[in-house]
């Protein structure tokens, strides 16, 4: 039997010159000039094609989410606005926000502003939870106001969004 001619495409699969893939059990042979730099495969950049061993290792960039409050005090009112991602890397951080705001001497309500959140896990909900507990033996309050919908969704989801409402 005669070796099929044509040659491999980009990632790696026999075809020969007429676009047709080689039959199982024949092998494609390479018509190109052996000198010729082989194709990159677009799944693996850097590798010449999948059936090689060799894997691209690249360096992956952590991204810590990015969180900004502001605290403002008017007569009886702690009103604590939050914007970005809130997860479990900013949970200490932001308990430790909540329990200065509840600290304060005038504050009788803590309100949390999450008009400008754009996501909130498991463990800011926690956090939320465990400050409003906090308030409730100080005697004050802590509500949540201004969620947006998916928030609202996520907070009613967990059943946490009758005990943070009011």
């Amino acid at each position: 039997m005669r070796p099929l001619r044509g040659s491999r495409t980009a990632c790696g699969s026999r075809r020969a010159r007429t676009g047709r893939r080689a039959a199982p059990g024949r092998t494609a042979t390479r018509v190109s000039d052996p000198d010729r730099p082989r194709p990159r495969c677009a799944a693996w950049p850097g590798t010449a094609r999948t059936g090689d061993r060799r894997r691209l290792t690249e360096e992956v960039e952590l991204i810590i989410p990015q969180w900004q409050h502001r605290v403002e005090y008017a007569a009886n009112v702690c009103t604590v606005t939050l914007s970005g991602e809130l997860d479990m890397a900013i949970g200490d951080d932001l308990a430790d926000l909540l329990a200065v705001a509840a600290g304060h001497d005038s504050a009788t309500t803590v309100q949390v502003d999450l008009t400008y959140v754009t996501f909130l896990d498991c463990c800011t909900i926690g956090v939320l939870i465990d400050a409003h507990h906090a308030a409730r033996t100080q005697g004050q309050r802590l509500v949540v106001r201004g969620a947006a919908r998916h928030i609202r969704h996520i907070l009613d989801l967990t059943g946490a969004l009758t005990l943070l409402a009011g």
